[in-house]
């Protein structure tokens, strides 16, 4: 897995490898969701509706770059 993946996205490919998941947030998605996240007013929310094992949600936590 790609080393310069945020830590929480990380883990979750790992975990999504390990249990044969292979449909997990695709980086450049995952880049774009960071990005938006960023955007959200200090405050405000954001509605994840996950269907893997986590790396969408670590990619909307993770701060962007």
């Amino acid at each position: 897995m790609n080393a310069d993946l945020p830590e929480l996205v990380r883990v979750a490919h790992e975990r999504a490898e390990a249990a044969g998941f292979d449909y997990s947030c695709d980086p450049d998605v995952g880049r774009l969701l960071a990005v938006l996240a960023a955007q959200v007013p200090e405050g405000g929310r954001i509605l994840e509706m996950g269907t893997g094992l986590g790396a969408g949600v670590g990619w909307l936590v993770s701060p962007s770059t």
